[in-house]
C-alpha cells in the first residue's frame, strides 16, 4: 500500500511536468534551427514572412501551455469556493491515507500479540496507538462536511464518488477493536509511565472521534458506539 501511494505521487508529478518538458524541448529545437539557418544561409535575404512563422512557432506552444495552466488554476479556485475540491481531497485522504493507517495499526496489533519483552511491547503499543489516533484525528477534520464526503445513497456513491457510509462504519469497527486489542496486550504493564501517558493521549483523540461519530449517527441515522463514548454515542 505504501509503494502504491508513492508511485501515484510520482506519476502525478511527472504528469504535471510533462507540458513544461515539451515546451522546453520545443524551444531548444527552434533555437538550434535558428542557429543552423543563420550559419548556413543568408538570413538577410530570407522572406520576412518566414521569420514571422518561426517567431509564431516559438511563441504559440508556450502561450497555449500557459493558458491551459491558467484555465486549470482558475477552475481549481472555483472548485475550492464551491467546496468540491475539499470533498475530493477528503475522499482521497480516506481511501489512500486513513485506510492505510488503520492497516498499519492492525500490523502493530499482530506484532504486539507475539511479543513478550516489556520494552518491545511498549514501543509497539505506542506505534499502534499513533496510527489509530492519526486516523481518528483525520476523520474528525471531516466533521464539517460529513454529508458531502460520505453517503448511504447508491447514486451519490457511484456518480459523485462519495465514500459509502458502510465502509466508514466498518472502518470504525476495526479501529475500535484494534484499540481494545492494543490495550489488552499491555494490560499487565499499565502501571508503566509511558503507557499511562499514551493512555492520556488516546483519550484526547477518542473525544474527537466520539464527536465525529455523534454527527455520523445523526446524519445517517446509524447507531455506532465507540467504546469510550458512553452515553454520548
Amino acid at each position: 500500500m505504501a509503494l502504491k501511494k508513492d508511485m501515484e505521487t510520482i506519476i502525478k508529478k511527472l504528469n504535471a511536468q510533462e507540458p513544461i518538458f515539451f515546451s522546453l524541448c520545443w524551444e531548444i529545437v527552434l533555437a538550434l534551427g535558428a542557429i543552423i539557418v543563420d550559419r548556413l544561409f543568408d538570413t538577410e535575404s530570407i522572406n520576412i514572412y518566414l521569420w514571422v512563422l518561426v517567431v509564431l512557432l516559438a511563441v504559440i506552444p508556450p502561450t497555449i501551455i500557459i493558458m491551459i495552466k491558467m484555465y486549470r488554476w482558475i477552475s481549481a479556485l472555483k472548485r475550492v469556493k464551491a467546496g468540491i475540491y475539499d470533498v475530493k481531497n477528503m475522499v482521497d485522504i480516506f481511501d489512500n491515507q486513513i485506510c492505510y493507517w488503520v492497516m498499519m495499526c492492525n500490523s502493530y496489533c499482530n506484532l504486539l500479540s507475539e511479543i513478550d519483552k516489556k520494552n518491545e511491547k511498549i514501543f509497539l503499543y505506542q506505534e499502534g496507538c499513533y496510527y489509530n489516533n492519526k486516523s481518528m484525528q483525520t476523520l474528525y477534520h471531516m466533521k464539517p462536511i460529513i454529508d458531502k464526503v460520505f453517503s448511504d445513497k447508491k447514486d451519490n456513491i457511484i456518480k459523485n464518488n462519495n465514500v459509502a457510509v458502510y465502509r466508514l462504519l466498518s472502518l470504525l469497527e476495526m479501529m475500535n477493536q484494534y484499540q481494545l486489542d492494543l490495550d489488552s496486550y499491555v494490560a499487565n504493564i499499565k502501571d508503566d509511565f509511558v503507557i499511562k501517558e499514551q493512555t492520556k493521549i488516546n483519550q484526547t483523540y477518542q473525544k474527537q472521534i466520539c464527536q465525529f461519530i455523534n454527527d455520523v449517527n445523526g446524519q445517517f441515522n446509524k447507531h455506532f458506539n465507540w467504546r469510550t463514548c458512553g452515553s454520548n454515542s
